[in-house]
């Protein structure tokens, strides 16, 4: 197939001798994501997550969204052929329309065979967080590499279900965002194999990707450790608002004391965080695990029942499924190394009350947190 021009090709943003249709690599686990999720502070037992997936080299683009009400997880998933409207971040009835860049973003799942829909305005109420570049290599091959943006938001809008309709309060209502680029491994047999760090399969590891926010402010940081307490990646920073005078400041270490609910159901239960940041100072934050969370492998994280991100399925493609989070043997079979999922969690730093979505995972031998790991395999 030929290059194409697109609308991008008319600004000097190239960054390669190539159309803004290709790549500079022929990996064709180079890929471009976008994800989102979204809760009600005021119950703590509803959750919205949803994202999008481009993959140049496969010709691939795809999304996805799942909602949490109590025990009820609601999952679509959709893929198209990316060309020839690779400009679009359209796939099926979900679309993704950026307003204003880095501050405001607006998500639609028109109506489906799965009877939710929704109309989704994310405001964003911090700076949004530049991860370092992520890069990591297995024998010599470069197996992970790539950046990411995270944001803290507020959000805006509707959310109908089979069960009636939900009005989304900006107040109420917060969550996170985020946006990559690169290239990331990926599960080829959908059996729940941990791939996203190889590290982890060889010596153990933990794995913490956590936004959080309060009035004013906000956190966020991506942690990984074999060994307790000596990072092998952390990016984060202590955020605030876009027109705030104040500078974002860098987290320079972190230091975790958390306790997990054992049995089936793995999850967060209670802990404290402390954040050791670049001016010196530090923050202490207490978190404690709420109802709501979003199941990751209704967007294909790690794989499921024989699907994978990125997966060409010859052109339009959309599926829905309900999971019953009450049932042990459901969940035994969504986790990932103990975890897998947006968690939801209320934060306590001094006298002020923040929320926030934590993902977590361990694998064998990794000494710090045993009740939370899981089965390698798994």
């Amino acid at each position: 197939m030929r290059a194409q021009l697109g609308a991008l090709d008319e600004r000097f943003t190239h960054q390669i001798p190539f159309t803004h249709d290709s790549v500079w690599t022929s990996d064709p686990d180079w890929r471009e994501r976008m994800w989102f999720s979204v809760f009600d502070t005021t119950t703590g037992t509803t959750m919205l997550d949803a994202g999008m997936g481009h993959y140049p080299n496969r010709d691939v683009q795809e999304a996805w969204a799942a909602l949490t009400i109590g025990t009820t997880q609601r999952n679509v998933r959709m893929s198209r052929r990316l060309r020839p409207a690779f400009e679009q971040m359209s796939v099926g009835p979900l679309r993704i329309e950026p307003i204003e860049p880095l501050r405001k973003l607006r998500v639609v799942l028109d109506e489906n065979d799965s009877r939710v829909s929704f109309d989704v305005t994310l405001e964003s109420s911090t700076r949004a967080h530049l991860e370092q570049r992520h890069t990591e290599l297995e024998r010599g091959v470069v197996v992970h590499d790539l950046v990411r943006y995270v944001g803290l938001v507020r959000a805006s809008g509707w959310i109908r279900h089979p069960e009636g309709e939900l009005r989304l309060d900006h107040d109420a209502w917060w969550g996170a965002r985020d946006h990559s680029w690169g290239t990331q491994p990926h599960p080829r047999s959908g059996d729940g194999k941990v791939v996203a760090h190889q590290h982890m399969d060889q010596r153990g590891s933990f794995m913490n990707f956590t936004p959080m926010q309060f009035d004013g402010w906000g956190i966020f940081y991506y942690l990984t450790e074999s060994i307790p307490g000596v990072p092998t990646y952390l990016s984060g920073d202590v955020l605030f608002p876009p027109n705030d005078p104040r500078r974002d400041l860098q987290i320079v270490g972190i230091e975790h004391d958390l306790t997990w609910k054992t049995g089936i159901l793995k999850e967060l239960d209670e802990g404290t965080i402390t954040f050791l940041l670049e001016d010196g100072t530090q923050r202490e934050v207490r978190v404690r695990g709420l109802p709501a969370r979003v199941y990751l492998r209704a967007g294909l994280y790690q794989g499921f029942d024989g699907w994978f991100q990125g997966q060409d399925w010859d052109g339009d493609h959309f599926v829905h499924d309900v999971w019953d989070l009450a049932d042990p043997a459901v969940v035994d079979r969504l986790q990932v190394g103990g975890g897998g999922f947006d968690h939801l969690f209320e934060a306590r730093c001094g006298d002020q009350v923040g929320y926030g979505i934590m993902e977590y995972l361990a694998t064998p031998g990794y000494t710090k947190y045993p009740d939370l790991q899981a089965s390698a395999d798994r």
